[in-house]
């Protein structure tokens, strides 16, 4: 009896023995999924993102169609990208919008196609810009183009600057 009941302690020692080393093997195994760089982490659609400063004054609205967040490339793409830009006291000051845009992770956007900077300053000359291509630095509100552009004014009159006679940088403070 006495061997009998050794026997089955051991039998069960065993079995939860090899049930301990099973759960912990298990829970160890890393599982490799393989990630098509083609294929988005996540998507979003009808976006709208606010951005305040660290006094929590509005620093930017962000709105887009659809976005798409790349996670091995870690940018995020937008379709339709809307942009208002704010200075102190929350006062609006660029409306931008685009065809397409671009975020990386230090920041910056990159909005291509069609890409117009619409004033939201009262009582000024400049009415709008427009131009192809701009990189928004999103941390410093410093907006920059190489591309040609036309400003029009309240008049509605274009002026066109070529990108060969300077580089073109725009603050909105």
């Amino acid at each position: 009896m006495i061997e009998s009941k050794l026997w089955l302690i051991l039998v069960l020692f065993s079995i939860t023995l090899i049930f301990i080393i099973w759960k912990f093997d298990v829970n160890n195994n890393k599982i490799s999924i393989n990630i098509n760089d083609d294929t988005p982490t996540y998507t979003c659609e009808h976006i709208k993102t606010l951005m305040y400063d660290s006094y929590g004054h509005l620093n930017y609205k962000l709105m887009s169609d659809k976005i798409s967040y790349f996670s091995s490339s870690e940018l995020t793409w937008f379709e339709h990208p809307n942009m208002i830009i704010y200075v102190k006291n929350n006062n609006p000051t660029w409306f931008i919008h685009a065809d397409k845009g671009k975020l990386t992770k230090n920041y910056i956007l990159y909005l291509y196609g069609h890409v117009e900077l619409d004033t939201l300053i009262k009582n000024i000359q400049l009415k709008y810009i427009k131009t192809e291509n701009v990189q928004v630095n999103l941390n410093t509100q410093q907006i920059i183009t190489n591309d040609q552009i036309t400003f029009y004014d309240q008049y509605l009159i274009p002026n066109i600057f070529d990108k060969y006679l300077y580089k073109k940088r725009a603050n909105s403070v």
